[in-house]
């Protein structure tokens, strides 16, 4: 069963919420009982009571008490958790595979995860390193910044400048680059100067750089930014959907979410209008619903635009927006 967060209004402020959920025709599953939610992911999802967080299963059972003071959610059975400003690891039985040591851990990916001591608040060089599945340093602080493991490779910085690394630590791609972001498709979105184009995992230009800001390949398409307007290109750079938006965000089970003026709508991947310009905040559709907002209204949607839930607009923290 697909489940799906709802945000319950309580009183006259819209900082003030209960949290539940909801299935895919809207019929509530999990009671709003909770002070925050995440979504699901592998079956758990972390709720929140006052200030603590822990994991419920999908019938809301409490599976993992609550414990850290932030939320996260699991990936490849890890999921990490937060105690005194520092960052941990547990299995899904709530076993703790790393101590609350560091300042930062990306979520597993490819049985890898980055880490990060305090310097990294500065952007002190020499301050992320490795994590492999048991919680072992598969490489130690030696990155000055990371992200996650995608298609083999990770983007990781050293001397001012971005490459990918393999996951034994050296660099399969040198760092030749002003930014890089992970592996998508094949391609890699990378910035040189003030542009962003495409490599392969050769390190390869695919599509040289031309755009002022750019996402990830999803579904076959890039959404990419130049002169302050937003289209689609294919994996040949070759516009699919002429730049005509303020916003484009990546595809997701065949629709992207798209800014026209301040107000936000969906097409498919023909272009075509979906679901008009409306709201004023719009996530990505998934497992068919997508959660929207307007100056009134919290609501999920379905493909054809109709409501499935709707409730008084909340101001739901970006971080618990499913889709975002």
């Amino acid at each position: 069963m697909n489940l799906f967060p709802i945000f319950v209004k309580q009183g006259r402020h819209a900082d003030c919420y209960r949290a539940g959920f909801i299935d895919a025709v809207g019929e509530v599953r999990i009671q709003p009982d909770f002070h925050g939610v995440h979504t699901f992911h592998e079956g758990m999802a972390s709720v929140q009571f006052g200030d603590l967080w822990g994991f419920i299963d999908e019938v809301g059972k409490m599976v993992i008490e609550p414990f850290s003071s932030g939320a996260q959610s699991f990936s490849e059975g890890r999921a990490v958790f937060s105690q005194e400003a520092r960052r941990g690891v547990i299995d899904r039985s709530g076993k703790i595979i790393v101590a609350a040591t560091y300042f930062g851990i990306g979520m597993y990916s490819e049985g890898l995860a980055w880490m990060s001591d305090v310097g990294a608040w500065n952007s002190e060089p020499g301050s992320y390193g490795v994590l492999d599945a048991e919680g072992n340093v598969k490489i130690p602080f030696f990155f000055d910044d990371m992200r996650g493991f995608a298609e083999g490779n990770a983007a990781a910085k050293l001397g001012g400048k971005w490459g990918f690394i393999e996951p034994g630590g050296s660099f399969a791609i040198p760092a030749t680059f002003d930014f890089a972001v992970r592996f998508s498709e094949g391609l890699a979105r990378v910035k040189s100067g003030r542009l962003w184009g495409y490599i392969d995992h050769a390190g390869q230009y695919v599509i040289s750089p031309r755009y002022d800001s750019a996402l990830d390949f999803s579904e076959g398409l890039a959404a990419v930014e130049k002169d302050k307007r937003w289209g689609y290109i294919d994996h040949q750079g070759q516009y699919q959907i002429l730049p005509s938006f303020h916003q484009a965000k990546v595809f997701s089970e065949g629709f992207a979410r798209v800014e026209i003026g301040n107000l936000n709508g969906y097409i498919d991947r023909s272009g075509r209008m979906r679901i008009r310009e409306q709201f004023d905040f719009a996530g990505d559709f998934r497992n068919g619903l997508a959660l929207v907002q307007t100056k009134q209204s919290t609501k999920y949607v379905n493909k054809q635009g109709g409501s499935v839930w709707e409730g008084p607009y909340v101001e739901i923290a970006f971080a618990f927006m499913p889709g975002f």
